[in-house]
Formats: C-alpha cells, sequence, structure tokens
C-alpha cells in the first residue's frame, strides 16, 4: 500500500483526483482497488471525523469527461501538469466521528 497527500474534488458522486501522467499513482487509481481517506480534527472542541471511500478508480480520457474535469475546481498544489484525471466512485463509503460523547458510526 501506498499512502500519499492529493489534490480532490467531489463531483456527481464520484472523487476525481487529478495527477501526473505516467506516474505511480495514476496507474494505479485506474487498476488497482484503492482507498481515499478524508480526516478533519478540532483539538480545541475535542473532536474529529474520518471518511474512508474505497473503490476501483477509473481513468478519465475521453474527451468531454476530461474537458468536464478541466472546469471542476481542482487544482494542484505540486509542480507539473497534473491533468490526468481519475474518478473514484462514492459507492463504498464508511464513517465515523469522534468527539466528547464517544465514537459514533
Amino acid at each position: 500500500p501506498v499512502v500519499l497527500p492529493v489534490n480532490y474534488v467531489l463531483h456527481d458522486e464520484e472523487v476525481v483526483i487529478g495527477t501526473a501522467a505516467g506516474s505511480t499513482l495514476h496507474d494505479a487509481l485506474g487498476t488497482d482497488v484503492v482507498a481515499f481517506e478524508v480526516d478533519d480534527v478540532d483539538p480545541a472542541y475535542e473532536w474529529g471525523w474520518s471518511v474512508l471511500v474505497r473503490g476501483r478508480g477509473r481513468h478519465i480520457e475521453d474527451a468531454a469527461g476530461v474537458a468536464r474535469a478541466e472546469r471542476l475546481p481542482l487544482r494542484s498544489w505540486g509542480p507539473g501538469d497534473r491533468r490526468r484525471f481519475t474518478a473514484l466512485p462514492t459507492t463504498d463509503v464508511t464513517g465515523r466521528r469522534l468527539g466528547l460523547h464517544g465514537l459514533q458510526r
């Protein structure tokens, strides 16, 4: 398993991620079952949450799909061309919240 930070956007019930062509991440996202996790914590109020999406990604390669992805508010923080897009369906989603009143699923 490889864990990497990514820029993403949720669009039409899919997580859309921009990567560089030929990168290990781009290759894995389109062929393997992957896990995508988003977390947040607030230490001042002692709460947090975590959401996990699992599934098989698909590369967005058709011209219309790429054009739609390029219009999304998805901006890379890293250098280089990250305009190879992958979509991960949100059909397998789990999550939990943790706070002052215990664990909630």
